[in-house]
């Protein structure tokens, strides 16, 4: 899953770098556009006043969650955004001049920030939420959860995929015990963190599961997390506002040192968040 920036303006025309407060709301604003989970939070988006969304925005992920019945308190998290080693190490930078110090100073407190407000994980909420995302009709989803544990539904079982006579829905077909075909009907719209489309067709054929509910769990701090791809949405967001008039070269050192380094407390690298070339444009 791939994050790309975006801009932002102060109202005189000039650049100015958000917080990261700021940034997780364009974030959630421009990813949640299209969102029929978090209609309430979209239509606030809409009709409230810019700087009345700052704190909505920055609770928006415990929102995901509390939609759920999940109480996430703030001080709360999946265990990865308070650990005092969950720092970018920054103190052995001979390589690194000062100013991609401060850079990375910026983008780790960002960063870390924002895994902080992750919710702690619960295996029940994180799945309903993933469903929320992979199945759009209501009923369907409803029961989708009753086949989430048949072993019916695993790797070993997947036959392949089948085009639907629906709109924005993709068959997944499965051989069951008795030597025939069960078939599952997912969303294929286009997400940008969601499990769904591609994504979601890349987890039913390429990933190793016994059931659906493993499939889904497996995803949790991995690229395929929606919740961490908002966090390093906003991350990324205010990365690029931070490195706007900074020398090319210094940029480059930075995005190369963060490249490969796998985002702590996760098993996703920043090269696999975020468009990082975009900074060297």
């Amino acid at each position: 899953m791939s994050i790309t920036g975006i801009s932002g303006s102060t109202g005189g025309g000039q650049l100015q770098s958000p917080t990261f407060g700021q940034a997780l709301k364009q974030s959630w604003a421009n990813t949640f556009a299209q969102s029929k989970a978090l209609g309430v939070l979209r239509v606030a988006f809409n009709l409230t006043g810019v700087g009345a969304l700052i704190d909505l925005a920055v609770s928006g992920i415990r929102h995901k969650m509390g939609v759920l019945g999940v109480n996430a308190q703030p001080t709360q998290s999946r265990g990865i955004g308070r650990q005092e080693d969950s720092r970018i190490d920054v103190s052995s930078s001979d390589s690194g001049s000062r100013q991609s110090v401060s850079l990375r100073t910026r983008f780790e407190s960002s960063v870390k920030e924002g895994l902080g407000m992750i919710p702690p994980y619960d295996a029940e909420a994180y799945t309903s939420s993933a469903l929320q995302d992979m199945v759009d009709d209501e009923g369907e989803r409803e029961l989708m959860k009753e086949k989430l544990k048949n072993p019916t539904f695993s790797s070993q079982n997947f036959v392949g995929f089948r085009e639907s006579e629906k709109s924005g829905i993709f068959i997944a077909v499965f051989k069951n015990k008795e030597g025939g075909e069960e078939e599952l009907e997912f969303s294929n719209r286009i997400g940008r963190f969601e499990i769904r489309g591609q994504r979601l067709k890349d987890l039913l054929s390429k990933s190793d599961y016994s059931n659906l509910s493993e499939m889904i769990e497996r995803t949790q701090m991995t690229s395929a997390d929606a919740m961490l791809g908002y966090v390093c949405g906003a991350a990324f967001n205010t990365l690029i506002n931070d490195c706007k008039g900074k020398d090319k070269e210094e940029v480059r050192e930075l995005v190369e040192s963060i490249r490969n380094q796998t985002i702590p407390g996760t098993k996703a690298t920043y090269g696999e968040m975020m468009e990082l070339d975009d900074l060297l444009g």
